[in-house]
């Protein structure tokens, strides 16, 4: 007795795309071993809506709606991502060297496989690469798409030497002469480097008061620090640098000490339990003084919403 263990099932991708297939146990569910067209519109658009259409099938009826469930949508105008009319998905089946020969030549490409060294080279499919020197196939796959440059001291005809890395490499461990160097450096210097701002700005330190008028880079010879942190500061990646603001711009960031709207100088007492010692001072230097204490423990004892808190409670509250 034939048993019947197969289905038919649909992939619905968000964008309307479908895929047919026929499995077994998980199949319907497993994401991996798809074709690539698959793989891309996964990448694109999320995993699909799974649904099992016919059930209980043997494998040759499976075989069958599948095809003609692929035919059925394709007559509809739908988008499928199956790259066959299906039908040949055969459970258990390994490709003999025949069919394998007669599948790379109607799919696949021959490549042009060279030693580093230039002692030897081969010309062939992939998978007669991958026979002949015992390499890993996922390995020859990486080189053959372009995502390796070399592989085990070989690589394709047409890969360029400068892609090569390490003391491959054709200017490995030669020095650039100084007059070269001398040029690059003239090339980038001054208003020529993209990050140079000629642009005239009023700066003040909020600190100490102090004025100067000038470009970025005068200002950071005049106060000593670097012209990296004045650059940030300009472009409003950070706010301030060592106090330096451009006049003009107020302090948009976060605000801290007395800048902060919650800021909350009232003198509040705090009382150990364990050893009844009295601290008499602000939340902040209450904070500073026991760190393992958080800032949101502290202002919720002082407000009465918890009573106690890492051994210490409010002998004042508010609330």
């Amino acid at each position: 007795m034939v048993k019947k263990l197969f289905y038919v099932y649909v992939h619905r991708f968000s964008n309307g795309t479908l895929y047919v297939g026929k499995g077994f146990k998980k199949r319907a569910r497993q994401f991996y071993g798809r074709n690539s067209y698959w793989n891309r519109v996964r990448a694109k658009y999320g995993s699909p809506i799974v649904r099992v259409i016919f059930k209980d099938l043997t494998e040759k009826e499976s075989l069958d709606i599948e095809v003609e469930t692929i035919k059925r949508f394709k007559d509809k105008g739908k988008t499928l991502c199956n790259l066959t009319s299906g039908g040949d998905g055969v459970t258990g089946m390994k490709r003999t060297r025949k069919s394998k020969e007669e599948y790379s030549k109607k799919y696949s490409k021959k490549f042009h496989f060279v030693r580093i060294d230039g002692t030897e080279e081969f010309i062939g499919y992939q998978w007669e690469f991958v026979e002949k020197t015992g390499f890993c196939d996922s390995n020859v796959s990486a080189l053959c798409v372009g995502k390796a440059c070399s592989m085990a001291g070989w690589r394709l005809s047409h890969t360029k030497e400068w892609g090569l890395f390490g003391p491959r490499h054709p200017f490995f461990g030669k020095p650039l002469p100084d007059f070269v160097k001398r040029k690059i450096s003239e090339s980038t210097s001054g208003d020529k480097n993209h990050n140079y701002s000629s642009k005239i700005i009023n700066f003040y330190n909020e600190k100490t008061g102090d004025k100067f008028t000038g470009t970025q880079k005068e200002l950071a010879d005049y106060s000593g620090h670097g012209r990296s942190g004045f650059s940030q500061m300009i472009s409003g990646k950070i706010n301030s640098f060592h106090g330096w603001l451009p006049l003009g711009r107020g302090y948009t960031g976060k605000a801290s000490g007395e800048r902060n709207k919650n800021h909350n100088p009232t003198i509040y007492s705090f009382q150990s339990i364990e050893t009844g010692i009295v601290y008499t001072t602000t939340q902040n230097d209450f904070r500073k003084r026991f760190p393992r204490i958080s800032h949101s423990e502290v202002s919720a004892i002082c407000r009465g919403k918890r009573k106690t808190s890492q051994g210490f409670r409010c002998l004042d509250p508010i609330g």
